[in-house]
């Protein structure tokens, strides 16, 4: 189904449509939890009392010339779809998080992990859900990876709490902000910390 949605990288010419999209969603994030350096008691007083602020950032990400995302359209053209990805070293806050920032292979000399990409979103409209966008923006995030010279693209997928739960557990949508994890295996991501239920899934481009 994800030959009906058109993907490809975000820039300023898509901020309209994907601000849209999110306000659409109910939400003042605009994709900017992991660039916000205070606590999450701060993080939700600048969704709800500073959203703007969330707002002119997304915006000037999108005009920046460092891949920061791609996007999914419908054949109306309207925005369905995002998915963050940018380099590693842009998302730190990201890496710090508890359950990864100990992970030996997420570590290095400076440099080391220059050309490592990251998936820090997944959002699809509640009414497009199900029908391949998420697939769509994923192939595509991968080809920017690609275009822009990165060597590996790293995922954060909410996964099962245990092999036993795993055909059972059914993930609430919130759950799924970093993507499904079957979304990643089908695309060839490997799992390279298994820890449940946070793996660390990536694919390899060189």
């Amino acid at each position: 189904m994800s030959s009906e949605y058109h993907s490809e990288r975000a820039g300023p010419e898509h901020a309209e449509k994907l601000l849209a999209l999110f306000e659409g969603a109910g939400s003042g994030c605009f994709c900017n939890y992991w660039h916000f350096e205070g606590d999450k008691n701060a993080w939700l007083e600048r969704c709800y009392l500073q959203p703007e602020a969330n707002r002119a950032a997304l915006v000037a990400r999108l005009e920046a010339p460092e891949l920061c995302g791609v996007v999914a359209r419908t054949g109306a053209g309207n925005i369905c779809g995002w998915l963050k990805v940018m380099r590693a070293e842009q998302l730190p806050r990201l890496y710090e998080q508890r359950v990864y920032r100990s992970l030996p292979f997420l570590q290095g000399p400076p440099g080391s992990r220059e050309g490592v990409y990251a998936v820090g979103c997944v959002y699809v409209d509640e009414a497009e859900r199900g029908k391949g966008v998420a697939r769509s923006l994923l192939g595509a995030a991968i080809a920017a990876v690609r275009a822009a010279g990165g060597s590996a693209l790293e995922a954060f997928p909410r996964g099962a709490a245990s092999d036993e739960a795993e055909a059972s557990e059914r993930l609430r949508a919130d759950q799924l902000w970093m993507g499904p994890q079957a979304l990643f295996h089908d695309a060839g991501f490997v799992a390279v910390s298994d820890f449940r239920p946070y793996p660390v899934l990536r694919l390899h481009l060189r």
